[in-house]
């Protein structure tokens, strides 16, 4: 009896001592892209929800807002939309490694220049390869490089506001994991 006790008691030491050592992921996190906001005007906060240890799937409402007020010109544009997206882990468990990547958005939009003033909705599609850490097992840090195709041009009668066509696109995201 006084054996299995203590092989039970050895056995919970080793299954303590050998999980303190594992490396526990977050299953959730939710991200900011500051760039975004710098470049595009475009607040994007991103939920991140993974399935499986090489699958995650994701929300990612955006606001745009940008305005311009000179002697020649008065304009503005707004944008509220949102994306739904995917994302494949390739050699670590999600939520870090290299990944690719697919998101559709959808998105309203308004814009107004000189008085004329237009709305519509557009969308896009994009594929990122990029790659994602969890730092200290709570900060969600995310890089990541591909293309998008943005249907969202308004069209006004001085010409169109928004975009259309393929472009390069670009992520980096900081947050928060749990």
């Amino acid at each position: 009896m006084g054996k299995a006790v203590a092989a039970t008691v050895a056995a919970m030491l080793v299954a303590t001592a050998s999980s303190a050592g594992a490396r526990e992921l977050p299953e959730n996190a939710i991200t900011l892209e500051p760039l975004a906001l710098v470049f595009t005007r475009t607040i994007v906060v991103e939920y991140e929800r993974v399935l499986s240890p090489t699958f995650s799937l994701f929300i990612a409402p955006s606001f745009t807002f940008d305005s311009v007020d000179t002697d020649d010109l008065t304009a503005s544009f707004l944008a509220v939309g949102g994306g739904l997206g995917a994302r494949a882990y390739l050699l670590d468990d999600a939520p870090t490694g290299l990944f690719v990547s697919a998101m559709f958005q959808v998105a309203w939009a308004t814009a107004e220049r000189d008085g004329a003033k237009s709305d519509g909705v557009g969308f896009a599609v994009a594929g990122h390869l990029g790659y994602a850490w969890v730092l200290g097992g709570v900060v969600a840090v995310s890089v990541g490089l591909g293309a998008a195709w943005y249907d969202m041009s308004l069209t006004l009668p001085d010409g169109d506001v928004g975009v259309s066509g393929l472009y390069p696109a670009a992520r980096a995201a900081i947050g928060i994991g749990f």
